[in-house]
């Protein structure tokens, strides 16, 4: 037997012409939480140059390993620029997003709590990288003089 016609169908997949793309790469996400870890990062690359760049030997292999991270971190940052353009939804405020739940890996959580779980590795490795950075420094071997 057939369906009964309504006015109304009963799924967005029925009408694929009215659907609308309004979600895209890490639109829950309040945008300063990314950024927050591109800068952790960009830290952390600039603790390993001026940490290790002293030795002659060490420089081609930082710049093969920026040139990594730069494609690792270039790639989705142009997925979201992509998809941004096409977004007709407008992204959270930082109000909005603190105090709204968000849907993340782990499953859905408060805006501040996700922004915690998601930045608290990237600013650890950062904090680690700069220590090692310091010690290294510290040592003969990184260029301390053991006058």
């Amino acid at each position: 037997m057939d369906r009964p016609a309504t006015s109304d169908p009963a799924s967005p997949s029925e009408r694929p012409e009215e659907q609308q793309h309004d979600t895209g790469v890490g639109t829950e996400i309040h945008s300063g939480v990314y950024v927050t870890m591109g800068l952790a990062y960009t830290w952390i690359g600039l603790m390993a140059w001026i940490g290790f760049a002293w030795n002659a030997g060490i420089t081609l292999d930082l710049s093969i390993a920026s040139f990594i991270v730069a494609m690792m971190m270039g790639l989705p940052m142009l997925a979201y620029l992509v998809s941004r353009s096409h977004l007709t939804k407008k992204l959270p405020a930082w109000d909005e997003f603190f105090n709204t739940r968000v849907e993340t890996a782990t499953g859905k959580m408060i805006g501040w709590q996700a922004a915690i779980e998601i930045t608290v590795i990237p600013l650890a490795l950062a904090l680690g990288a700069t220590l090692i950075g310091i010690v290294w420094m510290l040592t003969p071997a990184g260029g301390a003089s053991g006058g």
